[in-house]
């Protein structure tokens, strides 16, 4: 409090260029000056982040006082909230011993493979760009700076922590994703095997790991583990919700997935939306008028925090960077409708390994009429959290023409989450049929394993092509020490960029479009051009590298032609 009291009081008495100065000194960077005035911190937002810090000290003292007056039950609740990351090694203690083994090695036989592809995978693109914009500039730029929607701010500040602490790129960038996905192993687990049994867990979770959002993103640097995490407590604490009406705790469980999830990225609005629909309807359903009283003051909780989280993003890079950038841009209904099929059908293809061109609809649908036939034979316990999946499985065929966008495939990551949980209730209503023993099970997980990871590997490869081309040229220019570049091949640039960068290397780079010249009076080392790209190049360069994706052209009289001659 009396550091944001101090603040202010500079702010108030310092102007633009001085506090420009001080961050770029703060940050390390005192060369950055002119990139942080020209891109992240304009003039015209000086005045608003200065307001930004009134309403920040003003809700920080609103929520001093609360800590004062809520100080035992916050100690409690600190207590608790401990006791519960211990009693995930509790609960599992208390499985049977060969239970454990089994549960231990299917987990270890995803670790590993995943560590092995985040120390052996090339980095791609997008983790490329934000080593380069957030990671490497410090919490001030990962906080404020909103170029695009990779920016998945709450993952890029845990990269700076992970950047300062070890200063490695790769560490920073990959292991914050696979420690979060042995989190969300163990806890999903520990979910399943709550409504379930040991055999439908150690199944579902298996499952759930070869889904091809999990697998690809629990050993990249990106922030969708995270909000694939975030899914999953929010899920589990919805239904607590529903099912211990007195047990306020789990109301505060919901609020930090809900705002954790949000400040991971935007797009997780869809998930909350859909967490407060189905919620209201089943608290109003039941006439729980109390409790929902209690869930509204959440969801405005929610909506004020995030707001206060993303104020610096929205104060320097405006709040149509967030909403109303390009790759989010509002597109015709109509043509939406058209193509939904198609749409549709991509998405749930995103999630399967097969030839089969809707092998995805396929599987979903079974899913759908599978959890519509259950919701009638069980018990109505059940019946709200069914209707949760379905409501979530089907959700990109709502949400799409309501908010007129296309998303990203990952941006429908969470499905991960309610894919599994369906294919749970699924197992579990056939083995009260089918008796299996644990050791069945374990095979049957251990198979489902080694599947997913086969094919993983092998959708990885082809997906993934230009990373690797990439890399190699990265390699090929670092090898050679060059040092001075002309691209117009941006996936490239960005890419070689981070390697020079994560090595501590100096370079110079210009850029330009694919169809721009380039001046050749410039003493370049390379230039790469886009393979579709046809050039009269000088005598002075030759070719020395060409593939699908861009054409390497090195400077004759440099280093590497000289070492051939000798």
């Amino acid at each position: 409090m009396i550091i944001l009291v101090v603040s202010q009081i500079m702010l108030a008495l310092v102007g633009y260029d001085e506090f420009c100065i001080f961050i770029v000194n703060f940050i390390g960077k005192p060369e950055k000056l002119g990139v942080l005035k020209a891109e992240y911190f304009k003039e015209s937002n000086f005045v608003l982040f200065k307001i930004f810090f009134i309403f920040l000290i003003f809700f920080s003292i609103i929520f001093l006082f609360s800590l004062i007056k809520y100080l035992d039950r916050i100690k409690l609740g600190v207590k608790n909230a401990i006791f519960k990351c211990f009693s995930i090694f509790t609960y599992l203690k208390r499985l049977e011993r060969n239970d454990l083994l089994f549960l231990l090695i299917i987990f270890g036989l995803f670790f590993t493979y995943k560590l092995y592809n985040l120390i052996l995978y090339p980095i791609s693109y997008d983790e490329a760009v934000t080593f380069l914009n957030f990671t490497l500039n410090g919490p001030f730029v990962s906080l404020s700076y909103y170029p695009a929607p990779n920016n998945h701010i709450f993952y890029s500040l845990i990269t700076n922590l992970f950047y300062f602490i070890t200063s490695n790129s790769f560490i920073a960038l990959r292991l914050p994703s696979l420690l979060i996905f042995c989190v969300s192993f163990f806890v999903f687990f520990i979910i399943l095997h709550k409504l379930f049994d040991f055999k439908v867990a150690l199944i579902s979770v298996s499952l759930f790991s070869i889904l091809y959002p999990v697998l690809l993103y629990s050993s990249q640097g990106r922030g969708y583990m995270l909000y694939i995490f975030f899914t999953i407590i929010g899920t589990y604490s919805s239904y607590r919700i529903i099912y211990e009406y007195s047990n306020k705790k789990y109301f505060i469980l919901w609020v930090i997935s809900m705002v954790g999830g949000l400040f991971v990225i935007p797009s997780f609005l869809y998930v909350f939306v859909l967490f407060c629909l189905w919620i209201t309807f089943v608290l109003l359903y039941e006439k729980e008028y109390e409790l929902f009283y209690s869930f509204f003051i959440s969801c405005i909780l929610v909506t004020i925090i995030t707001t206060l989280l993303y104020l610096p993003t929205i104060i320097v890079s405006g709040f149509g960077a967030l909403f109303s950038n390009k790759y989010v841009a509002m597109q015709n209904r109509g043509d939406i409708l058209k193509s939904l099929f198609g749409l549709i059908n991509n998405y749930y293809n995103y999630f399967f390994y097969s030839s089969f061109a809707h092998i995805g609809m396929f599987i979903i649908t079974f899913l759908i009429i599978s959890m519509g036939y259950l919701s009638l034979r069980k018990k109505i316990k059940r019946l709200y959290l069914k209707i949760l999946i379905i409501l979530f499985i089907l959700s990109p065929i709502i949400i799409i023409p309501l908010h007129g966008v296309i998303p990203f495939a990952r941006n429908w990551s969470y499905l991960s989450v309610f894919i599994t949980l369906a294919f749970a209730f699924i197992l579990s209503h056939v083995f009260i049929y089918v008796k299996l023993k644990s050791f069945i099970a374990f095979i049957i997980a251990f198979i489902i394993s080694i599947y997913g990871i086969s094919q993983f590997s092998y959708r990885y490869a082809e997906e993934f092509k230009q990373d690797y081309f990439a890399d190699n040229l990265a390699s090929y220019l670092m090898n050679k020490k060059f040092t001075k570049f002309y691209f117009n091949t941006e996936y490239e640039e960005v890419i070689t960029c981070y390697n020079y960068k994560a090595k501590r290397l100096e370079y110079n780079v210009d850029r330009g479009h694919v169809n721009s010249p380039f001046a050749l009076e410039k003493d370049y080392d390379a230039i790469i051009l886009s393979e579709d790209t046809l050039k009269s190049i000088n005598n002075q360069y030759y070719l020395s590298m060409k593939n699908d994706y861009y054409s390497l052209y090195v400077k004759q009289d440099s280093s590497y032609l000289k070492s051939i001659i000798k």
